[in-house]
């Protein structure tokens, strides 16, 4: 059997992809055992607004926003897969493309609040691990104590010893970029450099978009 390989999944609207993500994803690869990290971007969120830029503009944000990173690449899945994009869906399915690969799904605070508000929630361990980005130790997993215990571990060496079914918290300091306060700036005529990959700036004005779109 092949030595299983650890894979990060990054899933999000990316509307758009901004500095943000590309922070999340550098900390993970650089301070947990996973070799790279796959951007998925959500065609219809479930639970949320559609997303204001099209499919083909995310996409084309995110391939640019990742070229200078080898060990990150976009897996467009559930762009072109019809209907509300659930993660479980998604997880199954890479589960049966690549059988040895253990996946670690890796979720901010807030999607971990709601995360029982998820398709098929409880079916997800049973196809990856749980990264859990969290601003500081003292946060609180807002889940009950038996079940937390059950999967929760604080050995990210956890995350390669097996093949799903646990729940790492990785504490990171706070970013404050936000995609809607992006889109904001955007509407506004503003260019918020600090905020985006240069290329992908460069695509949102070429191609017009976020114009005028927030109030």
């Amino acid at each position: 059997m092949p030595t299983p390989i650890c894979m990060g999944l990054l899933g999000g609207t990316f509307d758009p992809f901004h500095l943000g993500h590309l922070y999340i994803a550098q900390e993970i690869l650089t301070r947990l055992p996973i070799i790279s990290i796959q951007c998925i971007p959500c065609r219809q969120p479930p639970h949320r607004p559609p997303p204001v830029a099209s499919t083909a503009d995310r996409l084309a944000m995110i391939q640019l926003g990742i070229e200078t990173h080898p060990k990150f690449s976009v897996n467009p899945l559930e762009i072109y897969r019809p209907g509300p994009s659930y993660t479980i869906d998604t997880l199954k399915t890479l589960h049966r493309k690549e059988p040895h690969t253990i996946f670690c799904f890796i979720l901010g605070e807030d999607a971990w609040a709601a995360f029982y508000e998820w398709h098929h929630y409880d079916e997800i361990l049973n196809y990856c691990h749980l990264i859990v980005v969290s601003r500081t130790e003292s946060s609180p997993m807002p889940w009950p104590t038996p079940w937390l215990a059950q999967h929760e571990t604080l050995d990210p060496q956890a995350l390669t010893q097996h093949t799903h079914g646990k729940i790492f918290r990785q504490v990171l300091p706070y970013c404050p970029i936000s995609a809607t306060a992006i889109r904001a700036q955007l509407a506004q005529g503003k260019h918020p450099r600090d905020q985006l990959p240069t290329p992908v700036l460069n695509y949102i004005v070429m191609h017009h978009l976020y114009q005028a779109i927030e109030s």
